[in-house]
């Protein structure tokens, strides 16, 4: 998945990018998301959340870590913003695994996929969730 992203932005970007994730809230909001898809497993799919989310994100996390890792180092992008920026992509990994199920609610699948494959950072939420619209630059 995250191989058929081409991230790159410049240095301001980047500085621009990370100053509107830590103005948004950027980090709770995600947060309350993660919570809003585990929550809605262990209410309907209980078994399966159980069994995989932990197994999910050890196999995903060194990916991740691998991809912005490299993205740090190229782009200068600072530890606190690559935090970020592996939360959401081992997110959307974990998702992509858990839309199988109907109902489960979906953020980073529905609303940061297609962002990151145009090079689009998610760094904020316009309105009162699920109504509203993802910010990004």
């Amino acid at each position: 998945m995250i191989e058929e992203f081409t991230i790159h932005k410049s240095p301001e970007e980047w500085a621009s990018i990370h100053s509107k994730m830590i103005d948004s809230g950027w980090d709770d909001f995600t947060l309350e998301r993660q919570g809003d898809l585990t929550v809605w497993l262990t209410h309907h799919q209980k078994d399966e959340y159980r069994d995989n989310w932990n197994r999910l994100a050890g196999e995903y996390r060194p990916k991740v870590k691998a991809y912005v890792s490299v993205l740090a180092k190229e782009q200068g992008i600072n530890a606190d913003l690559a935090s970020y920026l592996e939360w959401d992509l081992l997110h959307l990994y974990i998702e992509s695994y858990f839309q199988k199920f109907d109902g489960a609610p979906l953020f980073y699948i529905k609303h940061t996929a297609k962002l990151y494959s145009k090079n689009e950072i998610p760094c904020g939420w316009e309105g009162v969730y699920p109504n509203g619209q993802i910010v990004c630059q």
